[in-house]
């Protein structure tokens, strides 16, 4: 860590990005999220063979209670991992949920209550272990520097949206064990539907094993400050707060994404049964491949950028915005438009030679009115447009939100952001499930197009704000930022003199002379002069020298004479106006300069040589 006048104000140039943690974080998410999605193709399809008079309102309930576990336990993992400064301890009660959660879905066969009942109490439970993605999130943060932050954050979002992506795809492999599929303790069997949940206890194992054995808590990324010789010095070295604002778009880009994700995970499946009349295994099986294509262009996209580091080529922001349009295109593109041709097919009414009835169901009116969409065009706008989309949103997204916060704990923040995250998959599949039983895919369609528009408005007229977080050392003389102490400000050479006359404990008066001179263009600022002069000793009789200096100072960066001060004579003794004291400062005796002639230089330039001094008068008065 680099020294300077007792701040350590940015991370040592020796210190490099902790690879293994990231890389063992990004393995953890990516099996985390494979173990979520997995489930989507074959939910539907077993709540049917569970319960066939099961509608889609209740199956929407089973997609959202996922989502309400994850909301409710992402700000709470993320609150206990900044208590405890750490993020492995957590993840691991997260990991051990899921597996709970498995475990109870494996069971459903039993009957123990109700299978659909069971089936919603197994998801909420591997929701609530599901919060622990905001974690694994913040370890990329916490664990690389600066330089390979854009990168670290690219691995980790790619590793959870493959995930997220190639889980459903996965289900193709349970495809040929069919059902009932293999016996293999009592009722308990392996087949198609019960296959994600053995897989999801192989993935909860190894994620427990890297992180008991190889996993380590890295810090190598966050801000740090070495302790002030005065406390009241360390609000000039704090992080600035961070833009809300800026932070609030990218928390809505992330409900925008999972809201259209997750809706078109969970009704995937009823609506290529109702538009495309398929079977419950034929849907299961095209499904996957959808899915599949969709992980392969993901992986892609993921692969090149932590390979070729395009984190660091690529506008981020114009990426956000383009991953949005493309949401937008594929709803125009498969919005059943009245000039569409074609009438989606009513299933039989009873089963013929054990012909399972495909088709819509009878109770859909709207089927009669809404022409069918073409299969062709939905299944490669979905795999090609909308996976192109959810990959450059995840990246860019998660990027530009990380840099906005800055390098501090990010705990409680990516929890926010998962929890609204989650808040889109709790209330999409809810309102989106119960709008298709009603009126078919054309309100639900225009509700995301209008989600997604907003959202792609929002970073056209934030796009200046959405920036990374500018740190103390990197503003320029004039600038203010705000931070956990309250504002401060940076100020011009001048300004630093002048204060390098006053107490140490003084030196805080930099916040009140904040406002920069109109006149003033050739300064820099002077804070590490400031800081200089406070540390060492001045004795008393080199105050009129000093005073010299100041003055020539001054006449060089005030040559139009702006002020009384420029013509004061170098030569004009006043020392006898200056009281001095002694006083013990870290172990050295600090000569202090009060009050006396000086104060009445300070006011005479402040007064003069600010614009704004009337309204920093009085702040000025209780520092003095």
């Amino acid at each position: 860590m680099k020294i300077q006048n007792g701040v350590a104000k940015k991370i040592d140039e020796e210190e490099k990005t902790d690879w293994g943690s990231i890389w063992i974080g990004s393995v953890v998410c990516f099996l985390t999220a494979t173990q979520f999605s997995i489930y989507f193709s074959s939910l539907w399809p077993y709540l049917l063979q569970l319960d066939p008079n099961s509608t889609e309102n209740f199956f929407g309930v089973i997609a959202a209670v996922y989502s309400l576990g994850q909301a409710l336990s992402s700000p709470v993992f993320g609150f206990w991992s900044n208590k405890i400064k750490q993020t492995r301890y957590p993840t691991m009660v997260g990991i051990s949920l899921a597996a709970i959660g498995n475990i109870i879905y494996i069971m459903l066969p039993l009957n123990i209550i109700t299978p659909k009942y069971m089936m919603m109490i197994s998801r909420a439970v591997m929701g609530t272990g599901g919060g622990i993605i905001a974690l694994l999130r913040t370890s990329s943060v916490t664990a690389s520097t600066p330089k390979d932050r854009a990168r670290a954050i690219s691995l980790n979002t790619g590793a959870f949206s493959l995930g997220l992506t190639l889980g459903p795809a996965l289900q193709i492999f349970f495809t040929p064990l069919s059902y009932p599929g293999i016996q293999l303790i009592g009722n308990i069997r392996l087949n198609l539907y019960t296959g994600p949940a053995i897989s999801g206890l192989v993935a909860n194992a190894v994620c427990l094993s890297l992180l008991y054995f190889v996993y380590t808590d890295s810090t190598v990324g966050l801000h740090k400050v070495a302790k002030m010789e005065n406390e009241s010095h360390e609000r000039f070295f704090a992080l600035p707060k961070f833009d809300w604002i800026a932070a609030a778009v990218c928390i809505f880009t992330r409900f925008a994404q999972m809201f259209v994700v997750t809706n078109l995970e969970t009704i995937g499946s009823p609506l290529s049964m109702t538009m495309f009349a398929w079977d419950r295994e034929t849907s299961v099986f095209y499904n996957s491949l959808m899915h599949g294509a969709f992980s392969c262009v993901g992986f892609i996209i993921y692969a090149a950028n932590t390979i070729f580091n395009f984190g660091q080529k690529l506008n981020h922001r114009i990426s956000c915005i383009v991953g949005l349009l493309l949401i937008v295109a594929f709803h125009l593109l498969t919005y059943p438009w009245p000039f569409l041709s074609g009438k989606i097919q009513y299933q039989e009414e009873t089963w013929i030679n054990g012909t399972e009835p495909v088709g819509c169901r009878r109770s859909f009116d709207w089927c009669e009115t809404t022409p069918p969409i073409n299969v062709y065009v939905y299944m490669i706008s979905y795999s090609v447009m909308v996976s192109t989309a959810f990959a450059l949103i995840s990246v860019s997204m998660n990027t530009v939100y990380s840099v906005i916060i800055g390098p501090r704990n990010q705990g409680t923040m990516q929890g926010i952001l998962i929890f609204i995250g989650s808040c889109a998959r709790l209330t999409g599949p809810i309102l989106v499930s119960s709008l298709f039983v009603h009126s078919g895919i054309g309100i639900p369609w225009i509700i995301e197009i209008c989600i997604a528009a907003f959202g792609v408005m929002l970073w056209i007229v934030f796009y200046g704000r959405l920036v990374p977080l500018k740190m103390e050392d990197s503003l320029s003389a004039g600038d203010r930022y705000r931070n956990k102490h309250g504002m401060v400000y940076k100020f011009y050479l001048a300004t630093s003199i002048l204060l390098s006359f006053l107490h140490p404990s003084r030196h805080k008066m930099a916040s009140a002379l904040s406002r920069p001179a109109d006149r003033v263009s050739c300064l820099e600022c002077g804070i590490e002069m400031a800081k200089e002069n406070r540390q060492e000793s001045k004795p008393v009789e080199n105050l009129v020298a000093r005073r010299d200096e100041f003055l020539t100072m001054h006449n060089e960066c005030f040559p139009e004479r702006c002020c009384s001060l420029c013509s004061f004579s170098s030569t004009h003794d006043q020392s006898n106006e200056i009281t001095h004291g002694n006083e013990e400062h870290d172990g050295n005796v600090v000569n202090l300069i009060t009050m006396g002639s000086m104060k009445k230089v300070i006011e005479r330039v402040a007064s003069q040589c600010f614009p704004d001094w009337s309204e920093l008068d009085e702040d000025l008065k209780k520092l003095m």
